[in-house]
């Protein structure tokens, strides 16, 4: 913030209401507090939608904001049922701490209330499997009615090596309660090696994008290497627009938005969790589309919901980070995305 204020670019701390588009162009943007701005080209860096989960380890901000506004534009959406759990979050104070899966290189072990060191039971590499076996270990642990601890005892000279983590834990021990919660988000807006969207002018950077880097399941630390990459890549060609083409569409679904009844985000947070979380099934999506299909879709964190609910349902095996217990397996050979439009009819 510091360089820009240096460089002489104006910062103006507002919250993002819609994008203005003409002729599937930017021609500006819409703020809260300042009103309509002309631009002929925007950036967006607004982050996932990992907070719309009852369990989560993102922030209250992160709830999907940028991809429903540019989608309500025109914006090509993809990829919107793979969420990435992290296995390992706790909470201090009430607030929710993701426990570095480090520790789990270091040796700590993950038992349930009877003491059991049940991860081997879910994957031969028992703590270091993928985070969303492990996750799927743990969820599966409290379905059955267990209280799931990290024991961060076998860890030597663990002061040394995690010394915020042991000052944080000083009066809760060395034995914490864990639970997984949703942690980053894959799908957003589609976009190139750019950055560029199908809407000229338009740009996404980071979470709220989908720039294909991540496949169906993203890899520890990735997501910083794709800001550095794009961050990179965006100036250098933002004045030279090539646009976004597509060719790897499974399926492309219009959604129609409308209006109905209004939903907290208490309540989709726990509709989410309990039937778009870590195990899924069509039962429970179909009831879920419905429920977002009847509410109103003018709230960005009901929209992106619906998208992420439709996808998880269209999606009919198991890839990456979306697990379908009716359909446990990979068997989509062409591994292609679903994409989804506004209807403009």
């Amino acid at each position: 913030m510091n360089l820009a204020k240096k460089e002489g670019i104006n910062l103006v701390e507002d919250k993002l209401l819609a994008l203005k588009v003409k002729d599937c162009e930017v021609v500006g943007f819409v703020t809260e507090k300042g009103g309509s701005f002309d631009a002929e080209k925007v950036v967006l860096a607004t982050g996932g939608y990992g907070y719309l989960f009852k369990f989560t380890s993102n922030p209250s901000t992160n709830v999907g904001d940028g991809i429903a506004i540019a989608f309500r534009t025109g914006a090509l959406v993809s990829d919107m049922e793979f969420v990435q759990f992290h296995p390992t979050v706790t909470t201090f104070d009430g607030k929710a701490y993701l426990l570095t899966e480090t520790l789990r290189g270091e040796g700590v072990i993950l038992l349930n209330e009877k003491g059991e060191r049940f991860t081997f039971n879910y994957h031969s590499k028992g703590e270091l499997a993928p985070r969303d076996v492990l996750s799927r270990a743990i969820y599966d642990q409290y379905k059955k009615g267990y209280i799931v601890y990290i024991d961060l005892s076998p860890i030597e000279d663990f002061d040394g090596k995690f010394p915020v983590l042991s000052k944080y834990i000083k009066r809760y021990g060395k034995k914490l309660q864990v639970f997984p919660g949703a942690h980053y988000t894959i799908g957003g807006i589609r976009i190139n090696v750019r950055g560029e969207t199908n809407i000229k002018g338009l740009y996404a950077i980071g979470e709220v994008s989908d720039s294909g880097l991540h496949g169906a399941n993203r890899l520890a630390s990735n997501s910083l290497a794709e800001d550095l990459v794009y961050g990179v890549n965006l100036p250098m060609y933002i004045d030279n627009w090539e646009g976004l083409s597509v060719d790897d569409a499974k399926e492309t679904v219009e959604v129609k938005l409308s209006g109905g009844n209004s939903l907290s985000l208490d309540e989709i947070g726990e509709y989410n969790w309990n039937y778009l979380g870590i195990v899924r099934n069509g039962e429970g999506l179909s009831k879920l589309v419905k429920v977002y299909e009847s509410a109103d879709l003018n709230d960005n964190a009901t929209l992106v919901s619906l998208l992420s609910a439709k996808g998880a349902l269209l999606r009919t095996e198991s890839r990456g980070t979306h697990y379908r217990e009716d359909y446990p397996n990979k068997s989509w050979e062409d591994g292609k995305r679903i994409y989804f439009v506004v209807s403009r009819n």
